[in-house]
C-alpha cells in the first residue's frame, strides 16, 4: 500500500513530506528468511498479475520485461521503477539468523520474529531481541523510521515481553513505541464480524484448544498452559513467628518426592571388581549410607 505515487498515496507515513511511494525502502523480516521470501513472492505476483493494481498505478510496475530482468526481482529482494538510485532494494527480506545488507530502510515490518516452540528457549529469545534492537540502526534518520513489529505473545518471557518493558525515559524524545493489542472477540463481539461470527469463534476454540488464547486472543495467561498460574499461589498466616498454611493434597506428594530423592542420594552401589580405595571407603562410611554389593 505504501508503494504508490505521492499524489494518491493516502498511506504515506505520518509527518513525512509528500514522497513517491516507490522511493520507500522496506525491510520485511521474519523468524526465517524463507518465510519472509514467501510473503515477497506473493507481492511479486500481485505486481505482475494484478490487473487492477497495474491499471491504477502503472508507475510502480514494470512494463518492459527486459528491464525487469536486469533489476533485482527475486524472492529475496525486488526493485520497482523509481527515480532515485539506492543501494537498498524497494523491498528486502531478512531472517533473525541472517545478516542484513543496506542501512537506509524507511519502513521495517518485523513479523513473527519468535514463534513456538522457539519462544521457550532463552537462547532463541535472546537472539530475537538482539535482532530487533539491531534493526533500529538500519535507517538514515531515527525520527523518520517506522518500525512495525507483529507477533503472538506466548506464556514465557519473550521478545514481546522485552518490547513492552521498554521505559520511555530511557529513549530519545524522537522515539516512541505504541502497542496495539487486539483480540478476535472484544466486549463479547467479534472485531471482524464479516469474517468471523461467534459460532466460528467457538469452532476455532474447539479446533485450536489451548493455543486459541495465544493465537486469537493475544492472552498469555491461560490456566494449565502458562508458566505461572495465579490459582497455584497459596496464602499463609504468621502466628508466633511461624508460617501457617492450609492443608493441601500437594503437600504429601512433595514430601514423598523429597524423601525419595534423599534416599537415592544416600544409596551407594559397589559393582563387582570395585577397588577399595579412599573414595570407595568414604562412600561406605558416610552416615546413613546404604551399601549394595552387586
Amino acid at each position: 500500500m505504501l508503494i504508490q505515487p505521492a499524489a494518491s498515496n493516502v498511506y504515506r507515513l505520518p509527518d513525512w513530506e509528500p514522497k513517491e511511494g516507490a522511493s520507500y525502502r522496506i525491510l520485511l523480516a521474519r523468524e526465517k528468511k524463507e518465510l519472509a521470501s514467501d510473503v515477497l513472492r506473493w507481492i511479486k505476483g500481485e505486481l505482475t498479475n494484478n490487473k487492477n493494481l497495474r491499471a491504477l498505478w502503472p508507475e510502480i510496475v514494470w512494463n518492459d520485461v527486459k528491464r525487469q530482468k536486469v533489476t533485482p526481482w527475486s524472492d529475496d529482494a525486488i526493485v520497482v521503477p523509481r527515480k532515485e538510485s539506492y543501494v537498498e532494494p524497494t523491498i528486502a527480506t531478512a531472517g533473525v539468523d541472517g545478516a542484513i545488507t543496506g542501512t537506509g530502510y524507511d519502513v521495517q515490518v518485523l513479523d513473527d520474529l519468535l514463534t513456538e516452540p522457539r519462544c521457550y528457549s532463552p537462547t532463541e529469545t535472546e537472539r530475537s531481541v538482539r535482532f530487533w534492537r539491531s534493526t533500529k540502526a538500519l535507517c538514515d534518520r531515527f525520527d523518520r523510521l517506522v518500525q512495525i513489529t507483529i507477533g503472538t505473545k506466548w506464556p514465557s518471557p519473550d521478545l514481546y515481553t522485552y518490547i513492552r518493558a521498554q521505559n520511555p525515559q530511557d529513549r530519545n524524545d524522537t522515539e516512541y513505541i505504541t502497542i496495539y493489542r487486539r483480540s478476535i472477540v472484544e466486549n463479547g463481539k467479534p472485531i471482524m464480524p464479516e469474517y468471523f461470527t461467534l459460532d466460528m469463534v467457538e469452532a476455532l476454540k474447539r479446533e485450536f484448544k489451548t493455543l486459541f488464547p495465544f493465537i486469537f486472543m493475544n492472552s498469555e495467561r491461560v490456566p494449565g498452559v502458562s508458566a505461572f498460574n495465579p490459582n497455584d499461589v497459596r496464602e499463609y498466616t504468621v502466628k508466633d513467628g511461624k508460617y501457617l498454611f492450609e492443608p493441601d493434597p500437594r503437600d504429601s506428594r512433595v514430601s514423598a518426592t523429597l524423601q525419595s530423592r534423599e534416599g537415592e542420594s544416600r544409596r551407594s552401589v559397589l559393582g563387582k571388581g570395585t577397588k577399595l580405595n579412599r573414595e570407595t571407603w568414604d562412600r561406605c562410611i558416610s552416615p546413613g549410607t546404604k551399601i549394595e554389593f552387586r
